[in-house]
């Protein structure tokens, strides 16, 4: 069972707090990033199953390390938090939180070019369409039920600027609050990761990956190590990047239709947080 959940937000930092984190020698993770156990799991009767069971097994081999889930996409998803409290009820719930827009934005270049997402950032704003992307953002919302589940000494959060203008200190933050042995390596904390470099098919990124995690959760992972170790995942990565990444860059009155949609989630986190958030408009 994990000792520390990182639930979000995607496209917030988590792949670098997850690489700078994998490598305390107090800490284990999971081989991957994102199981996101909890995201689409919860049964329509309430009961739990061998829920917590098919969890815990992620985690074999900790050997009295701190166990680590990151998983960004629970943020937002509508049952995680009542789940995690029902198979992980001790756990320290971690949230990395972006300038909405700004993440919104990523999000968008990153789908575009890593699943091939067809629908303009026009379409986007007007229709609504690829709704997922604003609402991910909706952080006061999602953070609400958290709160239900979690006491608010259990739930720590930290702002992606923080690691362009804090890396360390933002570093020895989380390590005090998973309740670890503050150790930073100040080059590693610096390196940018997880740029949205573009694919030639995202149904091949998805398959590969699926493919990783089934072999995992049937308990073959000698097989997916032996494959790992051929070096055939990295080959068909490399095979299905492709040329320049798409970037959306928005217009003035873009970033300001997007603000307008978020003034009043970011209201509500403030409250929550009792503190004034960097992207907020109120005066």
């Amino acid at each position: 069972m994990a000792d520390v959940i990182c639930v979000g937000a995607p496209r917030a930092g988590t792949t670098w707090l997850f690489e700078n984190l994998r490598h305390h020698a107090g800490v284990f993770v999971p081989d991957y990033k994102e199981l996101n156990f909890f995201r689409a799991r919860f049964p329509n009767d309430g009961s739990l199953g061998d829920g917590d069971d098919a969890y815990a097994r992620f985690f074999q081999g900790a050997d009295g390390r701190l166990r680590l889930d990151v998983s960004p996409d629970l943020l937002s998803s509508p049952h995680a938090a009542r789940y995690i409290g029902r198979v992980a009820p001790s756990a320290r719930i971690l949230v990395m939180l972006r300038d909405p827009v700004d993440r919104a934005v990523s999000h968008y270049n990153y789908l575009r070019n890593r699943r091939g997402i067809s629908y303009t950032p026009h379409e986007l704003l007007e229709t609504r369409v690829g709704f997922r992307i604003l609402e991910d953002g909706l952080y006061g919302h999602h953070l609400t039920s958290f709160l239900r589940e979690f006491a608010r000494d259990r739930i720590h959060v930290e702002l992606t600027a923080n690691v362009r203008n804090e890396p360390e200190r933002l570093l020895e933050r989380v390590q005090s609050f998973m309740g670890l042995n503050v150790h930073v390596e100040p080059p590693k904390a610096r390196r940018h990761v997880n740029a949205p470099s573009p694919v030639r098919s995202g149904f091949v990124r998805r398959l590969q990956r699926k493919a990783s995690q089934a072999l995992h959760e049937r308990g073959h992972d000698a097989l997916r190590q032996k494959l790992t170790r051929t070096g055939l995942p990295d080959a068909l990565r490399r095979l299905n990047t492709s040329g320049t990444a798409f970037r959306w860059v928005p217009s003035s009155e873009e970033r300001a239709s997007l603000r307008t949609f978020y003034r009043e989630d970011t209201s509500l986190l403030e409250e929550l947080l009792e503190r004034r958030l960097p992207w907020s408009t109120r005066s």
